[in-house]
């Protein structure tokens, strides 16, 4: 690990990051790698997180003045002093974003995020999926708007293609909210994607034909009868749930909570936004006098 260390020894100039290292590990190296005096080059196997993730990390730093340059396969990064800006323009977050920009799609109205939308694989990817639902972005060098395309009208059975892993959810709730049905293929066939796809659809209630080769086929309309609950601590999956829930109202959470790791204030948000109401698999919240003689309430949720 090319780590600043209290010893002696020549620093890497180069390191070829080995298939299993977490894109993260990799974000890292690239932000400290402005320290090592002749620069460093990360060389990678070009697959599309660990591209991803270099992509960001070189975004922001050329906010503070590092040249980072790369390609789908490697990231160079000079030795300098990186100068800090007193209002980091740091990029809008994709994943977290693309569900805001859907929210037209199932609500109305128009959504505008003031921010810089980046210039990456997923970002592109996200795009793609939005205008695919029928929505129209105007992405500006300060802020990104989407608003419902042709009057509102559904594209009729929509087909999203390959989506990435990290939007899945948000294709899926899409692609159940659409009137006529529609279809999209999982990018990563993994167990786990297709566990992900298959909790969430059975959530919604909504039925659907899954292929070997991850291609997702839903039909229009939902079963009949309530749908069972969600009964998952994924993150993008309840936020997800959310966004379908303008569509098929009633979804049934096992524990939103687990939202707070990814987005802390997002219930205070749905809830005014009159969605669809989502309910919990628990008992209800239950208010009671902790102390006869306190006038103050505490307010219990289980």
């Amino acid at each position: 690990l090319p780590a600043r260390l209290e010893v002696g020894g020549r620093m890497a100039t180069e390191l070829t990051l080995p298939e299993d290292c977490p894109p993260s590990l990799a974000q890292a190296l690239a932000a400290c790698a402005w320290t090592y005096e002749t620069g460093l080059t990360l060389k990678h196997d070009g697959g599309p997180a660990m591209h991803q993730a270099l992509a960001v990390a070189a975004d922001i730093l050329a906010l503070c003045d590092v040249d980072a340059v790369g390609d789908p396969q490697t990231l160079r990064v000079e030795y300098t002093t990186p100068k800090i800006p007193a209002h980091a323009g740091l990029p809008l977050d994709v994943e977290l974003c693309t569900l805001l920009l859907a929210l037209p799609r199932v609500s109305g109205g128009k959504v505008r995020l003031t921010g810089r939308w980046p210039v990456t694989p997923q970002a592109e990817a996200a795009v793609a999926l939005l205008r695919t639902a029928g929505l129209t972005l105007a992405i500006g060098a300060e802020a990104v708007t989407a608003t419902i395309a042709e009057a509102g009208r559904w594209p009729a059975k929509p087909d999203f293609g390959v989506v990435d892993a990290d939007l899945l959810p948000v294709a899926l709730a899409l692609a159940a909210s659409a009137p006529d049905g529609a279809a999209l293929t999982l990018g990563d066939t993994a167990t786990a994607q297709v566990v992900r796809a298959e909790d969430l659809l059975h959530s919604l209630g909504k039925p659907f034909d899954l292929a070997d080769d991850g291609r997702l086929e839903l039909p229009a309309g939902y079963a009949e009868g309530f749908p069972p609950g969600l009964d998952t601590a994924d993150a993008p999956l309840l936020l997800a749930a959310g966004l379908a829930s303008f569509a098929r109202p009633g979804i049934a959470l096992a524990e939103p909570g687990a939202v707070s790791e990814v987005w802390p204030g997002f219930w205070n948000l749905y809830n005014r936004l009159g969605a669809g109401p989502l309910t919990s698999l628990t008992p209800a919240a239950k208010e009671r006098d902790d102390d006869d003689t306190s006038s103050g309430r505490r307010i219990v949720v289980r």
